[in-house]
């Protein structure tokens, strides 16, 4: 049984088999079990406090569903807001704008989501209705 945002369903052993052989695949094909030196040059600096050196700026990924909201189907307590679609109600967990504002002048943020183009849109627009934290 496998939870996404869109709800729950049940696997098939064989699908399950041959996902991670595609992705295995995949892995070899591009080469990630090799080591490689990155060349951070061309990526933002951020000033340490610590020290005058410039250090590359950090990109930090975020799982939308079940980190920074809670989203269900039907609407389970007053915190909860209907997306635009209609589809589904999302809550924004506590602290979450706080995090994003804190973090934003030192990091690169970005999101991630198994969920639809429009879902991700609509949830962005609750987090970050004046485009402070994502680009």
């Amino acid at each position: 049984m496998v939870s996404t945002s869109q709800g729950a369903y049940q696997t098939n052993p064989s699908e399950n088999k041959k996902a991670l052989s595609s992705l295995w695949e995949f892995v070899m094909r591009n080469d990630f079990t090799t080591k490689r030196k990155l060349d951070n040059s061309k990526q933002a600096k951020v000033k340490s406090d610590l020290s005058s050196v410039d250090l590359p700026k950090l990109t930090v990924v975020f799982d939308l569903d079940w980190t920074l909201i809670y989203a269900s189907k039907q609407k389970l307590f007053p915190a909860q807001q209907r997306l635009a679609s209609g589809k589904c109600f999302v809550a924004i967990r506590p602290h979450c704008n706080t995090l994003l504002k804190n973090i934003r002048p030192l990091c690169n943020i970005m999101m991630f989501s198994a969920g639809t183009e429009s879902y991700v849109k609509d949830v962005l627009t609750l987090i970050d209705p004046n485009g402070e934290y994502f680009e």
